[in-house]
């Protein structure tokens, strides 16, 4: 029963969010992306007690510039945003929040149901569904920029 698990939904999604390495086939944020963010982070508080100081953002041995922890802030976004727009979707057809927010990070994880799966589906159910999956395990989101003219320009 779903009143019954000792564990909160949200630890029980994590490591779908989390993903895997940066070659993985896993989907989600990719554990790159995360220790990059948290580098950055790291960098934020070393600067809060020198405010015009430069500390450089270093990640396997080489110096990243600021269009990588921007570009990486916009993966994120684009990915927590289509996890929403997924689980607003999946609420409108009539699931339970348990259901809707677990198969919503399991399509765009590409985990499948992680958790919970839906008793009745509906063909519209499928369809969205299957549009998010394709979405995670293609990294479209990450390939978005590449349909935008500024990139062709440079």
């Amino acid at each position: 029963c779903i009143r019954d698990r000792l564990i909160p939904l949200a630890l029980l999604v994590l490591p779908a969010v989390i993903g895997g390495s940066a070659l993985s086939t896993a989907g989600g944020v990719k554990l790159a992306r995360i220790l990059i963010l948290i580098r950055r982070a790291g960098q934020e508080f070393a600067r809060l007690g020198f405010r015009n100081s430069v500390v450089p953002l270093n990640f396997r041995d080489r110096a990243q510039g600021p269009d990588v922890v921007l570009s990486v802030w916009v993966y994120l976004v684009a990915y927590v945003s289509m996890a929403a727009l997924m689980f607003l979707v999946l609420s409108f057809f009539g699931e339970s929040f348990d259901v809707a927010f677990s198969s919503a990070i399991g399509a765009l994880t590409n985990s499948g149901w992680l958790i919970l799966a839906p008793a009745e589906t509906s063909t519209t159910y499928h369809i969205s569904m299957g549009f998010v999956m394709i979405l995670g395990r293609l990294e479209i989101l990450a390939l978005f920029p590449a349909f935008s003219s500024n990139f062709w320009r440079r």
